[in-house]
């Protein structure tokens, strides 16, 4: 689904998965590869933000 979205596409995604804490940075970095996008692990008050120039 990640590789088929269009490079100019900018807005933030949201995935919720349920995940030991301790594999949460691999999976980030699983999507991340996929995705050919950035991906952050969310932490508590975290804001979504679309990033520009990627």
């Amino acid at each position: 689904m990640f590789r088929e979205l269009p490079a100019e596409f900018r807005l933030p995604i949201v995935i919720t998965q349920h995940l030991q804490e301790s594999f949460m940075p691999y999976f980030a970095i699983q999507i991340a590869l996929l995705a050919k996008r950035p991906c952050d692990v969310a932490v508590d008050r975290m804001r979504s933000l679309a990033r520009v120039g990627l």
